[in-house]
């Protein structure tokens, strides 16, 4: 069974090539939401984008209809269509000015609307205080990185440029962490921008049944890595801001 070819580009150009679970483009490829073998079809709305790792976690052997990090059909469907209105949401029809001093001021007020420095901050900082963040602060990321990959994103000063970069740089290295080592926590709570993710809640002693020894020592090393992811997004962040600050006059 497969999908139509011409649904499938299409599909896959919605979702900007993304994995519709961790947001990131790995080899991406269609994938059945139900499996055939489960009554699922080839219509395209079955389909949804992942990348192999989260493919291999969605399909797994789970209990009572859900996946192995616990999707149902539906949860998938919605996660698959709020990657493609996050696309959409980063679409831009207005046009910067020609200057390249505007079109810098333009850029940047542009992405600042994606990434707050407030809201920036406020995920940091849960970051670090409680190893949890909310679903719409992931989306806040991804759409920053998203929109200066984009061809005509890129700072002409070479000086913001290359702050751009690092701090592009540093937060894919977040992501992926977030998307690896996160999970949401509780289980029981809806999908959705409020939805709670949390560093390895089984190896934490707070929201773990039972911990031992050994899982307090994994989690002190996971945490120990997130320490140092954030402070090094917070770091190059904080450059970015300054050379903006200095260049922009803004």
């Amino acid at each position: 069974m497969s999908f139509r070819r011409r649904d499938a580009e299409r599909l896959l150009s919605d979702t900007g090539r993304l994995c519709c679970i961790c947001r990131k483009q790995h080899q991406v490829s269609l994938h059945h939401i139900v499996l055939p073998e489960n009554g699922g079809t080839d219509d395209i709305g079955n389909a949804i984008p992942l990348c192999p790792n989260c493919h291999d976690e969605v399909h797994g052997s789970g209990a009572r209809g859900r996946t192995t990090r616990g999707y149902t059909p539906d949860e998938l469907r919605m996660h698959k269509e709020k990657t493609i209105q996050m696309m959409r949401g980063l679409t831009h029809t207005d046009h910067p000015p020609a200057p390249a001093a505007d079109h810098d001021k333009f850029i940047f007020a542009s992405s600042d609307r994606l990434m707050p420095e407030s809201q920036l901050t406020s995920l940091l900082a849960g970051l670090l205080d409680d190893h949890s963040y909310l679903d719409w602060q992931f989306n806040m990321l991804v759409r920053f990185r998203l929109y200066h990959a984009q061809t005509g994103n890129q700072f002409v000063s070479k000086a913001i440029a290359s702050r751009s970069r690092v701090l592009v740089h540093a937060l894919a290295k977040l992501e992926d962490s977030l998307a690896s080592h996160f999970w949401l926590y509780p289980d029981e709570q809806p999908l959705g921008d409020t939805a709670r993710y949390c560093l390895h809640p089984d190896l934490n002693v707070d929201r773990a049944l039972r911990v031992g020894p050994v899982e307090r020592s994994h989690y002190r090393e996971f945490a120990t890595r997130l320490a140092l992811l954030v402070e090094r997004t917070g770091s190059a962040y904080r450059r970015y801001r300054q050379t903006v600050k200095e260049r922009l006059l803004v």
